[in-house]
C-alpha cells in the first residue's frame, strides 16, 4: 500500500467516514468480505490489488473503469426548489 497511499491522499474527494485519507496504513489485511459489508477505501483498494493478481483480465477491467470515470453525484438540494409532477390517466376518477 506505500506506492497506492500517495494517490489515495492526492484525491480531490474529501475524507469521510468510509474515505479517511489522513489514516492510511503501509500495510492493510484483506479479509472475506459480504456483500453488504462497507469496508474502508484502502481495503476496497487492497482487495482489489489482490483480484488484480489471480485475474490478468481484472486489471484491464479496472483500467477502463478509471479511464471512464466517476459519473457526477447529484447532492442534496432544500425542499424549496422541489417541482410538482401532476400525472393524468384516462378512466381514473374522483370519488
Amino acid at each position: 500500500m506505500t506506492a497506492v497511499n500517495p494517490i489515495i491522499s492526492g484525491m480531490a474527494a474529501k475524507s469521510q467516514l468510509y474515505f479517511n485519507k489522513r489514516k492510511l496504513a503501509d500495510v492493510v489485511e484483506v479479509a472475506r468480505l459480504g456483500a453488504n459489508t462497507k469496508p474502508p477505501l484502502p481495503i476496497t483498494v487492497a482487495s482489489m490489488l489482490v483480484v488484480g493478481t489471480w485475474d490478468a483480465a481484472f486489471c484491464s477491467i479496472l483500467k477502463q473503469l478509471v479511464f471512464v470515470g466517476r459519473a457526477p453525484t447529484v447532492g442534496r438540494s432544500p425542499l424549496a426548489v422541489a417541482a410538482c409532477h401532476d400525472f393524468e390517466t384516462a378512466g381514473l376518477g374522483e370519488p
